[in-house]
């Protein structure tokens, strides 16, 4: 009978045994992690005349992006250059942790609108850092809400042709958000897509959409993933919402 009993059982226990090993076969993955890359993130801000009375915006705005980006993994160096008809250097290529909350004291409003001078500097400072850094991870941030008027040493053709070889040799993404013009025209003169460019409404409201906007393109760029027009959907579509009324 004990003979009978293994005969029996033992091909059951074989395709038990089968069924189990099958079972582990098919279980799904787990999903990869993210793994977040090393990203320059450039910032080139206006704070000519015609930004008076929205520097708490920009100083929070701002201020909100160094707080949701200080929590990610990876390494984020700030560079931040303020510009009127002259320009100036807040940070150069400081890591995010290191990077202090502007304040009124740093952002003053006042003057003319030299950004081509503005993105032209900048563009030779980020190269010069990247000499020694070597990394190729540059988001390049423009925020304006006037038009050009004041630059002298660098035209539009000389700046659109810096932006492209950026673009196409170093994989650079400039991002532009403007208010008060049409900010798809401006980016498209000096060489940044129209998937690139976004009009902002100039108030609180408008600003908050504006910088959670640079958030959503901070988080693709540092996933090394191509930035399309999806983050600026948001701050596109209260602008054309609100600009027409």
């Amino acid at each position: 009978m004990s003979g009978f009993i293994r005969i029996f059982i033992t091909p059951l226990l074989l395709l038990f045994s089968a069924s189990l090993f099958a079972a582990a076969e098919t279980k799904p993955a787990a999903p990869e992690k993210t793994v977040s890359s090393d990203l320059d993130l450039v910032f080139v801000l206006d704070k000519s005349g015609s930004m008076s009375g929205f520097e708490q915006d920009t100083i929070g705005g701002y201020n909100s992006v160094l707080a949701e980006n200080r929590k990610k993994e990876g390494n984020i160096y700030v560079t931040t250059v303020l510009f009127n008809q002259e320009n100036s250097t807040l940070h150069n290529r400081e890591p995010i942790s290191k990077v202090k909350n502007l304040t009124p004291d740093d952002y003053t409003v006042g003057g003319n609108t030299a950004l081509l001078d503005a993105v032209g500097v900048t563009i030779e400072k980020i190269r010069e850092n990247r000499k020694i850094t070597k990394n190729n991870n540059v988001l390049f941030i423009i925020i304006t809400d006037g038009e050009e008027n004041s630059s002298s040493k660098y035209s539009r053709d000389k700046i659109k042709a810096m932006i492209n070889s950026a673009e196409k040799e170093d994989k650079w993404d400039f991002i532009f958000l403007g208010a008060n013009i049409d900010a798809i025209a401006e980016a498209g003169n000096i060489g940044i897509k129209s998937d690139n460019a976004t009009g902002y409404v100039q108030d609180k409201a408008g600003y908050g959409k504006a910088y959670e906007a640079v958030n959503k393109a901070v988080e693709v760029k540092q996933q090394s993933k191509p930035i399309t027009s999806d983050w600026k959907a948001d701050v596109e579509k209260d602008n054309n919402e609100r600009s027409k009324k």
